[in-house]
């Protein structure tokens, strides 16, 4: 439960509420690459930290029950366009597939790895529909 709060705790800081609330009210909110927007640095933070979540899980640290605390915010990042644009062209930058960097070392892939996780059919409750 530390855990959860303390998650809880990021997202609640002005500028990741904002950027979600911002997320959930315009479906087709892009945020470019380095650019001037308001809303960058706290996707960044808010992207870090899903990378960071996805660690412990990998580390089993956490487990899927710990997951389901927070998987509404994972899936509603995971599943907004903007969000899933600026991860795809911040791998562009930096050229991964040019380095043949696997995909799971990529910055930014903690939430790819979280949504498949809180996504999947498994992980769902009984009777739940998928997002």
């Amino acid at each position: 439960m530390e855990f959860i709060d303390q998650v809880y705790k990021e997202f609640e800081e002005d500028d990741i509420t904002n950027l979600y609330d911002s997320l959930m009210k315009d479906k087709n909110l892009k945020i470019p690459l380095e650019s001037l927007n308001e809303h960058e640095p706290a996707l960044i933070k808010a992207l870090t930290l899903f990378d960071r979540i996805l660690n412990y899980y990998e580390q089993n640290l956490i487990n899927k029950e710990t997951l389901s605390y927070i998987a509404a915010e994972i899936l509603d990042f995971y599943n907004h366009p903007g969000v899933r644009d600026y991860i795809k062209d911040s791998h562009k930058k930096y050229e991964y597939d040019k380095k043949g960097y696997k995909e799971d070392i990529r910055f930014y892939s903690g939430l790819e790895g979280l949504g498949e996780i809180c996504s999947s059919k498994k992980y769902l409750m009984k009777g739940s529909k998928k997002h």
